[in-house]
């Protein structure tokens, strides 16, 4: 019996020892995982504006079929057209200008607004898909214009606005 007791205290004693040979794994104290969305704007600019005939004897302005501008934003934004040469009149080869200025209206924009300069069509976006509607160009034309083919190329800019 008293071989059984030993034996007995011994498997203990290497039971024991076994557990507290067995490491202990720790929790952390937690991993961080960062990440940065950035501010992203898209435009979407409409394909193009018809313009009827600018007959000098027509009704004027004329104006031009209406077009819709879509944003897609993480941010507010700020919708903006400008005429590319800045002068913001019609152009035929030679160069050839038409006299008068062409003008925009829509958005935020209600009244005709001269392209010789960058117009707001909409200030402060909201964040999401956001359609700009009824935007449309008017041209003057007069007697003076000389007959031929105009054209005038516009850009249509989304950016963050400002608080």
């Amino acid at each position: 019996m008293k071989g059984k007791k030993l034996l007995g205290s011994l498997l203990a004693v290497v039971v024991l020892l076994a557990v507290m040979a067995t490491p202990v794994m720790a929790a952390d104290d937690g991993t961080v995982i960062t990440g940065n969305v950035p501010v992203v704007i898209e435009v979407d600019a409409p394909d193009g504006f018809a313009m009827p005939s600018l007959s000098p004897a027509a009704t004027q302005p004329i104006t031009s079929s209406v077009q819709t501008a879509t944003v897609n934003a993480n941010v507010a934004w700020d919708l903006t057209v400008v005429d590319s040469d800045a002068d913001g009149k019609m152009e035929a080869t030679g160069p050839v200008y038409l006299t008068n200025v062409m003008t925009v209206t829509g958005g935020d924009e209600t009244t005709p607004t001269s392209l010789a300069g960058e117009v707001t069509l909409k200030s402060s976006g909201a964040v999401g898909e956001t359609d700009i509607t009824n935007i449309y160009f008017q041209q003057a034309v007069t007697w003076a214009d000389a007959a031929g083919d105009y054209t005038i190329t516009v850009t249509f800019t989304a950016t963050a606005a400002t608080p």
